[in-house]
């Protein structure tokens, strides 16, 4: 499994990259305020801020928490799509993890076994799929 960054080199990387997105946006309302938020929530992030690093991601690693599979070690890459800079394509991929590995496969089994939920229009008044089991199939 990758080693785990601390919780400060990913506060100093998300601040770098946030002053990237800034200087790529400087009209943007949305992000100055979250910034001021950040920024008036924690002196960490002041700190990292005023560093005045800026960094751009193009590739790397990630540790995300899936609720059925725990802590899943991913490879990420990052696509600009150049049509439309406001758009990316993030691939993820497992890293060398044999526990990440075993993990989605059995995420993918699950999948392919699990019942896709049904639209709502399918559904009548009283919360059934409209389906017929066998209980109710051919009574007349």
């Amino acid at each position: 499994m990758s080693t785990p960054r601390s919780r400060d080199e990913v506060a100093a990387a998300t601040a770098a990259q946030l002053r990237l997105v800034r200087a790529r946006h400087p009209a943007d309302g949305e992000l100055a305020r979250l910034i001021d938020d950040l920024a008036a929530a924690g002196r960490s992030f002041r700190t990292h801020w005023a560093a005045g690093d800026v960094e751009l991601r193009a590739a790397g690693d990630k540790n995300l928490r899936h609720p059925d599979a725990g802590v899943l070690a991913l490879h990420y890459e990052n696509f600009d799509l150049p049509g439309d800079p406001g758009q990316r394509i993030v691939a993820l991929s497992p890293a060398q993890d044999p526990a990440t590995e075993t993990a989605l496969r059995h995420l993918a089994a699950s999948a392919r076994t699990a019942q896709p939920p049904q639209p709502a229009s399918r559904r009548s008044q009283d919360g059934s799929d409209g389906r017929q089991g066998p209980e109710t199939r051919n009574r007349y």
